[in-house]
């Protein structure tokens, strides 16, 4: 009878415990969705001071220009570096209505932050049977990882094709984790397709349509898995054959997507560069680790039946089979000369979307960890908006800018090299990316006299770069600069400005 009193008591004091942390999360909840906001806020204002932004918008825009997306290997004209699958330029391409680089650099890091957090928030609010209040707290700690780590930070805030890869992807595995199995043909059909277009939007996502087969073959069946990769397999086809149609010929969509970016040279030092990418995200492996060997531990000592069984008790681990496939194509992609913590940053959010909608599904462990750990996560995740009022301040100069204002007033007279769309905006006229060029003298593509002076203004008097930039590093270039030398130009003060040597200087 005591021992029945004790296990009510204790059962009681849980229950208080859980309501009281409860009220603390409701309190607290106003000011850490005010904290997010103002991290995304944050992030969009200083996307118009990076240069790839700049680059990436114009080669969206470039479509809507009347300009080949994909310049083939010995073709004349501007080269602006245009490496991946075409998806993903289509969504920003959208935009090309805004004449002003301000205002479509803005747009453009706006319209990331809602492709990449709105199918991020949508799994969250479907995954399981929790309250309101435990699913709006697992998408504020996926949330507080991925602001807080440099690789998913990357792909969320900035304007990249990465953006509509990861969005499909998510909502391909978030289909199959949070739908009931067996999977109606139409759940089914909508995942397979989701997963291809995470593909068509960039090539390193090729692992993801796999992993989702394999988590359908170990979860489902052979059955199942057999229809799944029908599903995928006529998906592919038919993307595919849009693409192939859309964006011809084939050989330059190929020359671009392919060739070009295998060619590119890995570097000696990859042990150093992986250990980089593994410390950029030790926020996300200290805060998101510990959460997977609790759940991990759940499935395989708290959980009944086959293997079979767990997987369809513990669905979240679909995201689990994507982030372990992901891994060697991500690493390999990193260690390519270019590259960034971006390709790291897809492994990151897989695996952290695994640690939070674990947590606010079904588990064994207590109400009162799972509310503990999803606050662990987001405090030791949080980022504080701290430049947010220096972001704004500087808008008005960001370089697009600047070399947009003096574009409209001296058509053709610079060239910048760091700046196309600027120049696209102001004068309709597409040139270079001379990070573009570098990259084609690293593939083995050298860059002739011809390819170079076909991008650039017919008339130039001048090359010029912002201020905080380093010069630009193509081959090509540097030899036209070595016959030049510094000047002053009026309306590009502090910028980097060269013109012909044994001129007056300005």
């Amino acid at each position: 009878m005591s021992t029945d009193v004790d296990t009510i008591g204790n059962g009681a004091e849980s229950a208080n415990a859980v309501a009281r942390l409860d009220r603390v999360l409701r309190y607290a909840l106003p000011l850490l969705l005010l904290i997010f906001a103002s991290d995304l806020l944050d992030g969009v204002v200083r996307g118009p001071q990076w240069m790839w932004n700049e680059s990436r918008l114009a080669s969206a825009f470039s479509l809507a220009y009347g300009y080949s997306l994909y310049p083939g290997e010995h073709a004349l004209g501007p080269v602006i570096g245009t490496l991946h699958a075409p998806v993903g330029y289509l969504v920003y391409a959208g935009l090309a209505f805004l004449k002003d680089p301000l205002a479509a650099l803005l747009a453009g890091c706006a319209v990331t932050v809602l492709l990449y957090f709105a199918p991020l928030f949508w799994l969250h609010m479907h995954a399981g049977q929790g309250t309101l209040l435990t699913r709006v707290y697992g998408f504020l700690a996926c949330a507080a990882v991925v602001v807080a780590s440099p690789g998913t930070n990357y792909s969320a805030l900035n304007i990249h094709v990465d953006v509509t890869a990861i969005a499909a992807a998510v909502l391909a595995a978030g289909i199959l984790a949070t739908a009931r199995a067996p999977l109606a043909t139409g759940m089914l059909a909508c995942s397979a397709v989701l997963g291809v277009l995470s593909v068509a939007a960039k090539q390193t996502m090729a692992p993801v349509p796999v992993a989702l087969a394999c988590f359908m073959l170990a979860a489902e069946g052979p059955r199942r898995f057999l229809r799944f990769v029908l599903l995928q397999l006529v998906s592919g086809v038919l993307i595919g054959a849009a693409v192939l149609v859309a964006f011809r010929p084939t050989e330059d969509l190929l020359f671009n997507t392919y060739t070009w970016a295998v060619h590119l040279h890995r570097p000696a030092d990859t042990s150093r560069l992986l250990l980089a990418g593994l410390y950029a995200e030790r926020v996300t492996l200290a805060a998101v680790v510990p959460v997977l060997v609790v759940l991990l531990a759940g499935v395989l000592f708290a959980g009944a039946g086959s293997v079979r069984a767990r997987l369809n008790a513990n669905r979240w681990l679909v995201f689990l089979f994507a982030a372990m496939l992901q891994v060697p194509v991500a690493l390999r992609a990193w260690t390519t000369p270019g590259a960034d913590v971006n390709h790291l940053g897809v492994v990151t959010l897989f695996v952290t979307l695994a640690a939070t909608t674990g947590l606010i599904m079904e588990q064994p462990i207590p109400v009162l960890v799972q509310r503990a750990l999803l606050l662990g996560i987001i405090i030791a995740s949080l980022s504080f908006p701290w430049q947010l009022a220096r972001g704004l301040a500087e808008l008005p100069n960001t370089p697009a800018e600047v070399a947009f204002r003096y574009e409209r007033q001296h058509r053709g007279r610079v060239y910048f090299p760091l700046n196309p769309l600027a120049v696209l905006l102001a004068e309709g006229k597409l040139t270079h990316y001379d990070v573009a060029l570098f990259d084609r003298e690293r593939g083995g593509y050298p860059v002739s006299p011809a390819l170079l002076a076909s991008g650039m203004p017919p008339h130039y008097q001048l090359i010029a770069w912002p201020p905080n930039d380093d010069p630009p590093p193509s081959v090509a270039l540097a030899r036209v600069l070595q016959s030049m030398q510094p000047v002053r130009e009026p309306g590009l003060e502090g910028w980097h400005v060269f013109g012909p040597a044994g001129g007056a200087a300005r």
